[in-house]
């Protein structure tokens, strides 16, 4: 097949993310691959490709020449951080990442047999169980114009902060942890509580979490804490999250702060399948996942 590979000049230069890995891979399995740092709008190919990898397809030049390329039938691979051990790992999928991949809306059966080694591989340690807990609602926030916020109906910090302050029920504290990336601060007199306390410390700390569909959610779920969502999210298709609306969000939080919490198995068989979905560099480069997501998109053998 003929492949591009989309990109830009400091992100090949610099090597944060795992270009190179994806080229090497797809050149061992016998593929010619093209790579490209685009500027403008234009395709940067004399010829259509079979497929063109991209990071994210949402945001930058990759997200406009994505429709483009899908009107000339050209298969773009999307690819997005992992989930544990995030910056060291990645997920590709022929129709999004997160909650847009293709399989996100699948069956959440059984995950392969190396699925627990993975994970804690990768998280460093196995899945904590849910047991009964006491403490706040802890509010995790997100960027905003995060690109898995598009579909969701709150997509600010501040608007999910006072959606969580109007419907919870009395004398249940609420804590806010603003994103790393996008200090957020919720004003004096107001019921919320700021926190700057790291992720797992305050997880630690918390009843349950609140998120619009933040990766913290995982990572909440890993430390055997029930996720709220509003937003759509991988963990509220697998059923181990519930999910709420605005108008629903009283009802829902009372649910919560009750002592709502998913079955353990069905964690960690989630938590299982999502370490199976993401891979390293070095596994990138040897081409065995690669051929993995190019025939997951394919109907004929790749």
């Amino acid at each position: 097949m003929k492949i591009g590979l989309i990109c830009d000049n400091r992100e090949w230069t610099v090597g944060e993310k795992p270009y190179k890995a994806v080229r090497d891979g797809l050149e061992r399995l016998g593929h010619q691959v093209r790579v490209a740092c685009p500027v403008g709008p234009r395709l940067p190919w004399a010829t259509r490709p079979d497929a063109v990898f991209v990071w994210n397809g949402v945001h930058g030049v990759a997200g406009r020449l994505r429709a483009p390329l899908a009107e000339l039938g050209v298969t773009v691979f999307v690819m997005e951080w992992g989930w544990f051990d995030r910056f060291a790992h990645v997920q590709i999928d022929h129709a999004g990442f997160n909650h847009t991949a293709s399989w996100s809306g699948a069956g959440w059966g059984d995950c392969p047999a190396d699925g627990p080694e993975r994970f804690r591989r990768a998280w460093g340690a196995t899945p904590e169980p849910f047991r009964s807990r006491e403490g706040y609602c802890l509010v995790l926030l997100q960027v905003p114009g995060d690109a898995q916020l598009a579909e969701a109906e709150i997509r600010r910090p501040g608007t999910l902060v006072e959606a969580v302050e109007a419907h919870a029920p009395p004398g249940l504290d609420i804590h806010v942890r603003a994103h790393p990336l996008h200090p957020w601060s919720c004003g004096s007199g107001r019921r919320v509580r700021m926190t700057d306390a790291p992720l797992g410390e305050g997880v630690a700390k918390a009843k349950f979490c609140v998120t619009i569909n933040s990766n913290a959610g995982n990572e909440a779920l890993a430390w055997g804490c029930p996720v709220l969502c509003v937003g759509p999210a991988l963990y509220a298709a697998a059923g181990v999250a519930r999910r709420t609306t605005v108008a629903r969000m009283g009802q829902e939080l009372v649910r919560m702060a009750s002592g709502w919490r998913p079955e353990d198995a069905a964690v960690r068989n989630y938590l299982y399948r999502l370490a199976c979905r993401q891979w390293s560099a070095e596994e990138l480069a040897q081409g065995a996942p690669l051929r993995k997501v190019l025939a997951d998109a394919s109907p004929t053998p790749v």
